[in-house]
Order: C-alpha cells, then sequence, then structure tokens
C-alpha cells in the first residue's frame, strides 16, 4: 500500500460526525463531517516544490532515544563496559545518549559509536552509533543516529529544565505577609538537597544512573538493573517517557503560545511548513503513531506496518511508538467499548490539522470547531491516557499481589517489582502536566499510597493493606476525569 501526501483539495477519505466517548465522557470529535485525511500526510502549501510540510524529527529522535537507553541499561554491553572498565565508564555511557544524545559536540550518538567503547573482538565499527533499541522482524530505513534529528538531546526537555513545575510550595502566612513568592515543589521520590527545586527531576534520573552503573560493575550479572526491589531500568525509561512527550506536548507545542504562531508564512529556515504547523506536528511526533493510523484501525494495534513494501522500516512513519500502543490496549480492553483513547486522539490529530491548513488557505470549515478546539482535546486525552496508563499498573500490580496472597503459583515477582516501577514513575510524571486535575494535597496522598518503595513479600498483613491502598490509588487517578468503572477496573 503507497500512501501520498493529502492534498486539502483532494481528500477521500470522510470520518462522519459522531458522538464518541474519550476517556471521561462524550466528545463530539469531528462535528460537522470536516473530511479527513487517510494518513497523517500534508503537501506543502508554503512550497509546493517540497512535497510533504509534515516534519516531526525532533519528537521521534526522543522517543528512540528513550528506546536506545532502554536497550542498553539491559544489555551484556553495559554489564561488560561495568566490569571492564569501572562504573564511572558505565554511567558515562548512559549520560552519552541522555546529555549528548546527538547535540554534544563531543562524545554524542550521532559522531561517535557508543558500543565501541569497549570491544575487544573489534565486532563494532566506528562513527555514528547504530540503533538498536528498535528490533522488529523488518530492518529500519534508520539505521544510526546520524540518519536522526541532529541537535537534540532528552535532557534539555526534562520537566524543571524545559519550563517550571507547576506545584507551588507551602508558605506559612507570615511569610506570606512579608511578601515571599511560593517557589516550585516536586512531590515524588527523594533526590536529597538541591540548589535548585526545578531541577530535582533531572537529579532523580541522574541518581539512577549512578546505581545503574554501580551494579554494572559489581560482577554480579544476577542483579543487572535489579536492586532491593527497585527495578531501575522501568524507573528510568518510564519516566522519561512519561516526562518527556505528553508534557511536552501540553506544555509548549499545544499551548496557547504556540497556537498563536504564524500560520500565514512559511518558517524563515524551513520553507515547507508554517511555524504553526511545524508545531502540531510535534505534538503528533510525541504521541508516536504512523501515518495509517488515521484511516486504518488495524494499522493502531501493531508495532509496525511496512506501508509502502520496500522491506524497510521508517521510523518517522511506519512504527507505533508507546503512547499509540497504549491507547489502542486501554481501548481494547473496554469490556462494553466505551473508552476510545485511539479515535480521540488521531481524530483530533488529523482533523486540527486540516483546520491548520484551512486557516492557511483562508477557507473556514465550521465557526464552532476551531484548531483550539481540537488542541483542548488533544492536551486533555494526553493527561487522561497518562492516568489511565498508570491505571494500569496499578491493575497490573494488584493482580500479582492477588496470586501471591492466594499462593497461586502465577505470581510473579520480577512483573510485581516492574509494575510498581513503571506506577510510580507514571504517577510521578502527572504533576508535570498543566491540566492534571489533582491538587497538591491530593497528588501528595497519591505518591504517599503508592509508596516510595514496593512491598516486597512482606508479611501478610502488610500486603493486605498494600492492595487496600492500591484500590485507593484507583479512585484517586480515575474520579477527576470521570473514568468509567469497567473501563478502569479491566485496563
Amino acid at each position: 500500500m503507497k500512501l501520498k501526501p493529502v492534498n486539502l483539495k483532494t481528500l477521500a477519505t470522510t470520518i462522519s460526525a459522531v458522538s464518541l466517548l474519550a476517556g471521561c465522557g462524550d466528545d463530539d470529535i469531528n462535528p460537522g463531517n470536516l473530511e479527513l485525511p487517510a494518513s497523517y500526510e500534508f503537501e506543502s502549501l508554503t512550497d509546493t516544490s517540497s512535497g510533504t510540510s509534515v516534519e516531526h524529527a525532533e519528537a521521534t529522535t526522543r522517543l528512540v532515544l528513550i528506546k536506545e537507553l532502554e536497550y542498553l541499561i539491559g544489555s551484556d554491553y553495559l554489564q561488560a563496559v561495568g566490569q571492564n572498565l569501572g562504573p564511572e565508564a558505565a554511567e558515562a555511557l548512559l549520560y552519552r545518549i541522555y546529555e549528548g544524545g546527538t547535540k554534544a559536540l563531543t562524545d554524542n550518538v550521532s559522531t561517535s559509536n557508543l558500543y565501541d567503547v569497549y570491544d575487544p573482538n573489534d565486532l563494532e565499527s566506528q562513527g555514528s552509533t547504530p540503533i538498536k533499541g528498535m528490533e522488529f522482524d523488518i530492518p529500519l530505513k534508520q539505521t544510526t543516529f546520524q540518519d536522526l534529528h541532529q541537535g537534540i538531546n532528552l535532557k534539555e526537555v526534562m520537566p524543571g529544565i524545559s519550563y517550571e513545575l507547576h506545584y507551588k510550595e507551602s508558605l506559612s502566612d507570615e511569610l506570606i505577609e512579608q511578601g515571599a513568592v511560593a517557589g516550585p515543589q516536586f512531590i515524588g521520590l527523594a533526590t536529597g538537597i538541591v540548589a535548585d527545586e526545578n531541577n530535582r527531576p533531572n537529579v532523580l534520573i541522574e541518581k539512577w544512573f549512578t546505581a545503574i552503573a554501580r551494579l554494572a560493575a559489581d560482577e554480579d550479572d544476577t542483579t543487572r538493573y535489579l536492586e532491593t526491589n527497585f527495578n531501575y531500568k522501568s524507573l528510568v525509561t518510564e519516566f522519561l517517557l512519561q516526562s518527556i512527550a505528553g508534557p511536552q506536548v501540553t506544555n509548549h507545542h499545544l499551548a496557547t503560545s504556540a497556537l498563536s504562531m504564524d500560520n500565514q508564512n512559511a518558517d524563515p529556515e524551513h520553507p515547507n511548513y508554517t511555524p504553526l504547523q511545524h508545531q502540531w506536528d510535534l505534538a503528533w511526533g510525541y504521541y508516536g503513531a504512523n501515518i495509517a493510523t488515521i484511516g486504518s484501525i488495524d494499522a493502531r494495534t501493531v508495532n509496525f506496518m511496512d506501508l509502502n513494501s520496500d522491506n524497510l522500516l521508517d521510523v518517522f512513519k511506519e512504527v507505533n511508538f508507546d503512547f499509540m500502543l497504549h491507547s489502542s490496549d486501554r481501548d481494547d480492553k473496554s469490556p462494553f467499548s466505551t473508552s476510545t483513547f485511539a479515535d480521540t486522539f488521531l481524530t483530533h490529530y488529523a482533523s486540527g490539522r486540516v483546520l491548520i491548513d484551512m486557516e492557511y488557505l483562508g477557507e473556514v470549515f465550521h465557526n464552532d470547531w476551531s484548531i483550539s478546539n481540537n488542541a483542548e482535546s488533544l492536551n486533555r486525552a494526553w493527561v487522561e491516557l497518562a492516568s489511565a496508563t498508570a491505571i494500569h499498573y496499578a491493575n497490573s500490580m494488584l493482580l500479582e499481589l492477588l496470586y501471591f496472597t492466594s499462593e497461586d503459583e502465577k505470581y510473579n515477582a520480577d512483573k510485581y517489582v516492574d509494575a510498581w516501577a513503571k506506577l510510580k514513575a507514571t504517577t510521578m510524571a502527572l504533576q508535570f502536566y498543566p491540566n492534571n486535575k489533582l491538587d497538591k494535597t491530593e497528588f501528595s496522598e497519591l505518591q504517599q499510597l503508592v509508596g516510595n518503595k514496593v512491598i516486597f513479600e512482606d508479611t501478610p498483613t502488610k500486603m493486605n493493606n498494600y492492595i487496600v491502598d492500591l484500590f485507593e490509588v484507583l479512585e484517586i487517578l480515575a474520579t477527576p476525569y470521570e473514568f468509567n468503572k469497567t473501563d478502569y477496573e479491566n485496563w
């Protein structure tokens, strides 16, 4: 199947106006029968010779960097580096992805191969780092990080660095009377004393990197990234994923300031799109859906689709990353199909982009259906999906606890520990959404209930108490968004 860029005047696929249920209630996804493309491809209106106007390589590259970090943490290679070159060398490799990325002048993954640092058998080549964190049945079209977007890393878009944290510290009446201004506050796992509260999310990553490097160097291959029931690989990768993608979209790319960007002229440095088109496409890139998911339900539940049958996978067009798959999974587990995250995301992304192009052309579609309407719905869907995904991890823990307390052989301690790490990481990341509905007191209670470490094979009383706490976690996450109980019990 070969998909061509869509010209607004020849749109072929119409998604009828329907009232669907988003995460928390009725949402007129596409009123007025707006014609939508079958795929997320749009011809350039500002430079007709350049082909497509869609460009979100920056966002996609960050998703690939997180995948590569996940691969590296779990690899035999990191163990070999730690045991032969020491923990400092192992930790430096983690920073090469997180802080170097494709940006640093030296030790970045574009200009040097991080897998060639310790290569006694000379199996690796010099040059750019090969992409090993994304392995499918079909090889990638982009084989190294030189093939991805240049000049970016993960650290620069961390909450507290890219924007100020949203929760504010509590001040006494006396301080308020003296004119004191409340500063930002991070709520979650402790990081010790920091000079700048905004830096706590970054310090957490640094703290976990140190632990991973120490475990890599301890000459015990069974520990790897596991220590006293902490799964550092899951903590790092889930925290980065949940803290970067959705929060970048809601704080920047679909924020009011972004929606007011120029949509009448080409970007000064990129003639094939307007600044507004680019912001919208970056938001799409962080969602990480292959381009065919707009018009194909089958394309939404698979890891990849070779859309042009060239036996190569384009990471920018033919791969589904985590959030597309999370959406489909939540929807698939909705007994009465009342959860429609995928439809909500895909329809609003497509319709918003169509309206942006129509605005450039001076065309008006529907007085009550605007670009900002779609952005608002997407921002709401992002925080709801994060909450629903946290519920999924809490449910995974409850299932393992059920097995454990009933002495069922199905109990899997590794799955239990992994689910806690992802639950903790995802719930902490909720505070980075500007539209998070939990106030500071509610959020603090949520973090206390999840805990600062997993309750693991302790006394029956403690385990049963933790089950009660996790059910409270479900209620705190579900209530603000009015999730259907039948849905979230099955997520």
